[in-house]
């Protein structure tokens, strides 16, 4: 087996993003039914009514997203659905930079 490799089942996370120019990002946290952990790529996999936040301003969820805490990148090539302040968004799939707080959705509807 992997030893860069943990599945779990009922998570619940905090991570703590890498500070860039001069500020700190506050922390992402979520839940997912299930999640796998590979230390080795910097990644988690969460899996299952995933929901993800970070602060009172954004809101991620779908059934399947990837995050690469190395890169500060959240991923999904399966809908989502995502709040930023009073912005709700939908789309077939979502990179999401998490430091810049950039969204780029593939097919989004968006409402407000």
């Amino acid at each position: 087996e992997d030893k860069g490799l943990a599945h779990l089942k009922t998570v619940r996370f905090t991570a703590y993003p890498k500070p860039e120019k001069g500020k700190t990002p506050e922390p992402v946290e979520g839940t997912a039914n299930e999640a796998e952990v590979r230390s080795s790529l910097s990644r988690l996999e969460l899996i299952g009514k995933v929901h993800v936040y970070q602060g009172d301003a954004t809101e991620l969820r779908g059934e399947r997203l990837v995050y690469d805490y190395k890169a500060g990148l959240l991923t999904s090539k399966e809908p989502v659905w995502m709040r930023h302040e009073q912005t709700f968004q939908e789309g077939q799939t979502l990179r999401y930079q998490v430091n810049e707080q950039n969204a780029h959705l593939n097919r989004p509807l968006l409402w407000q």
